[in-house]
């Protein structure tokens, strides 16, 4: 269980107001007024900045928060260390994922884990590759998934699966015109440079598409030509069937990419495929859910046996 200070100021900073945190998560509001009151009576601090709306934290507010939060973290990994110790597979499991990556990978294999290991609970907290990460680093989050290019030295990681990037075009655009439809392997190669007046819908920062974006656009000296800034990938294809802009893409999507009037590119070794890897924190202790887990992900996403050995922090 998360501590009560924990929960309930995240929901205050998620929402923007007591009253609202009060809302969405049935706590009544003047229990948590003064839930807040108290706290910062006790540690002598101003936790949020009331004057802006929506709240957000004030200096010391966030050094409190981020402390807790460390706090947190370590006593979930006692509690889970000593349930570990009975030997049995129960506890929790905190798992970091974006919207994209729950959709096409955590749906296939939540089932099933939730079917071999029932006693374990399973908690998934949502955001960018970026956030994912950094909830990874600051044991918010007990793993996630993030992709390969993302994963700094805070994190050790082994490869879950790979996918190739493409380039879908509009039927509209020059280099579309003469490509048959529906959509026939193996795809034909061109260069970004190619790309270099074509408007582009992107991703938001903070996800693992807008850096391959912006990466392959150093590369060729590009200045971005970017029609829109979109949160999730699954809805890039529509857009670019409706001749709203290219997109990169990944292959993942494949189904819902064929099934659309596009046209769709291999961009060769300008953009390797992407890896996408399970991270935990350096050092941390591993627990039994984390290795059942992995488990659960390699079996589901049929991972090569020689990939496998690359989990030594298992």
């Amino acid at each position: 269980m998360r501590s009560r200070i924990l929960h309930h100021l995240e929901a205050i900073l998620k929402t923007g107001s007591i009253a609202e945190a009060s809302r969405q998560y049935f706590i009544a509001q003047p229990s948590l007024s003064q839930f807040v009151k108290r706290l910062e009576e006790e540690h002598r601090i101003t936790i949020f900045d009331r004057s802006q709306s929506p709240w957000v934290l004030t200096p010391e507010g966030r050094y409190f928060l981020e402390t807790e939060r460390r706090i947190d973290a370590i006593r979930r990994e006692r509690e889970q260390y000593l349930e570990d110790l009975q030997g049995g597979a129960a506890g929790e499991l905190l798992i970091g994922s974006t919207p994209y990556r729950s959709e096409t990978i955590l749906s296939r294999i939540l089932p099933e884990f939730a079917r071999r290991f029932p006693k374990i609970q399973l908690r998934i907290t949502e955001g960018t590759t970026k956030g994912i990460a950094d909830a990874v680093a600051s044991g918010a989050v007990d793993c996630g998934f993030v992709v390969s290019p993302m994963v700094t030295s805070e994190l050790d990681s082994v490869v879950v699966t790979h996918e190739a990037v493409w380039v879908a075009l509009p039927l509209t655009h020059p280099l579309a015109r003469n490509q048959p439809h529906p959509v026939q392997f193996p795809l034909p190669e061109i260069s970004f440079a190619l790309l270099r007046d074509t408007p582009f819908i992107i991703m938001k920062p903070g996800q693992a598409f807008h850096n391959y974006f912006e990466s392959l656009c150093r590369k060729f000296s590009i200045e971005p030509r970017v029609t829109l800034e979109n949160q999730s990938i699954t809805t890039v294809p529509a857009l670019v069937a409706a001749g709203v802009g290219a997109a990169l893409v990944p292959e993942t999507i494949k189904e819902q990419l064929l099934s659309l009037p596009l046209a769709l590119f291999s961009l060769g070794s300008e953009l390797h495929e992407s890896r996408l890897c399970l991270v935990k924190k350096h050092g941390r202790y591993v627990s039994t859910p984390t290795k059942l887990f992995y488990r659960t992900v390699t079996e589901v996403l049929n991972l090569p046996e020689d990939e496998q050995k690359d989990a030594e922090w298992l």
